[in-house]
């Protein structure tokens, strides 16, 4: 008798029925057991359908997710472990809140949480190890990751860990406060290929490397995620210790912002063995080569309860891209915003929207502003910036490949607001980026030119 996701089906060994011609009610009927109330202990292997939808859920010692099993979280419920415990995938994971109800993965004990190896104050991460391919995509979405830790015998991947396994969508989650000895934040190894996107990951440590993410043998996919603020710990400058750091590894970068990462390697960057043909349109303290990467401040907000949000002068405004080859763009981004406008798409973990940025008088804009309008344009747009003081500035227009197209500006201007016009006659339709250099600022403005 045929066995539906066999590994044989398509390969002549077996007869199957189409899976999209049976009815819609057969591919979706599954009985699930809840797990409701105020709070519930849970602990040991879930072996059927199970839905968490208390108020608190206390783990109590290690859970484990059996092979063909899904566990749904449901928003707002808050998973609190009791000790140094992990969440062990073997079936599928759904735990999808949404903006106004975040799921929360926590610690009892969150005080007593510590930088260093001990295990006190923490719990084990979410870890997928050898999760069998024939299961159902695991989702993490609208979730906050904290106070968790890799140490001891499994020190790999603070917040999560992968090994062979790729059926995971991490996205618009806030990862903090996570530690490893490798992969503060996250660890993929075996041919992992996780989605990771629109994410916030800060205040993440690794003793050795990686404190965002350490990758061996593997290729994630990141995309739209503000990653900032996560030290190396490592005091040896000569180990390869970087915040995104690669082994035999093709990581894909697009739309990230990737600054404030501490590390004291002698050679300094942000990522170690990148590939530059996957590392696009990102905003990388240092800089790194690939299509539209930037090495600008990012120009964070800096208070409230978002302080990575972008300040409206920021150079990651609209200087991503929505021509992702594998259609990964969340949605929304970590704040329930739409993720795109006007056709274009910020970098990092939060959408700029004009409508509610900040209030000027609560938040000084950067001295050195740079707009454009109009922005998609044809043929000709007018830039505008305004100068806190007299100053020199350069202000010149460059293509994707990073190749000079030409010279608006190059002189000493007045204080005050100046606007000047680029006209792409003659030119290919595209990307294009205005750069301007003025009182020891810089900032770019991603221009797309539309004929």
């Amino acid at each position: 008798m045929p066995i539906a996701g066999s590994p044989a089906e398509g390969y002549g060994c077996q007869t199957f029925a189409n899976r999209r011609s049976l009815p819609e009610q057969v591919l979706t009927q599954r009985s699930y057991r809840y797990v409701a109330g105020i709070r519930e202990d849970v602990g040991g292997i879930i072996d059927e359908d199970t839905v968490w939808q208390a108020d608190t859920i206390h783990v109590v010692e290690d859970v484990t997710i059996a092979d063909g099993v899904e566990l749904v979280v449901q928003p707002g419920v808050q998973v609190v472990f009791d000790g140094y415990y992990a969440l062990r995938v073997q079936g599928t994971l759904t735990a999808v809140g949404t903006a106004d109800e975040r799921i929360r993965f926590t610690s009892s004990s969150p005080q007593d949480f510590t930088v260093d190896d001990s295990q006190t104050g923490c719990w084990h991460g979410i870890r997928f190890e050898n999760t069998p391919s024939l299961n159902q995509p695991s989702r993490i979405s609208f979730c906050d990751v904290e106070y968790s830790k890799a140490v001891g015998d499994e020190p790999q991947g603070g917040a999560f860990y992968l090994f062979g396994f790729s059926k995971v969508r991490i996205e618009n989650c806030h990862i903090h406060n996570c530690l490893a000895e490798r992969g503060g934040a996250f660890y993929c190894t075996a041919h992992a290929n996780p989605e990771i996107a629109g994410n916030l990951i800060n205040k993440c440590y690794a003793l050795e490397t990686g404190s965002i993410i350490s990758s061996v043998y593997a290729y994630p996919k990141l995309i739209c995620n503000t990653m900032t603020g996560n030290p190396m710990l490592n005091e040896s400058e000569f180990d390869n210790t970087l915040p995104v750091h690669n082994f035999i590894s093709k990581p894909i970068l697009y739309n990230n912002i990737v600054h404030g990462n501490q590390s004291i390697y002698f050679l300094g960057g942000q990522i170690y063995e990148g590939k530059p043909y996957y590392i696009r349109y990102n905003d990388i303290e240092g800089g790194f080569s690939g299509e539209g990467n930037i090495a600008d401040d990012p120009g964070f907000y800096g208070i409230g309860e978002d302080p990575f949000t972008l300040g409206n002068d920021s150079p990651c405004i609209d200087a991503g891209t929505s021509d992702i080859p594998w259609n990964e763009l969340p949605a929304t981004d970590i704040v329930g915003n739409p993720r795109i406008h006007n056709g274009l798409i910020d970098m990092g973990c939060y959408e700029w929207d004009p409508t509610t940025d900040a209030d000027p008088n609560v938040m000084p804009a950067s001295p050195l502003s740079l707009s454009s309008y109009p922005n998609p344009f044809n043929p000709s747009t007018t830039i505008s910036f305004d100068l806190p003081e007299c100053s020199d500035v350069k202000l010149a227009i460059y293509n994707t490949k990073g190749q000079k197209v030409t010279t608006k500006i190059d002189r000493p201007m007045e204080k005050g607001k100046h606007r000047v016009e680029w006209d792409g006659s003659g030119l290919s339709s595209g990307v294009y980026f205005c750069r301007i250099e003025s009182c020891g600022k810089t900032r770019v403005r991603k221009l797309l030119m539309i004929k």
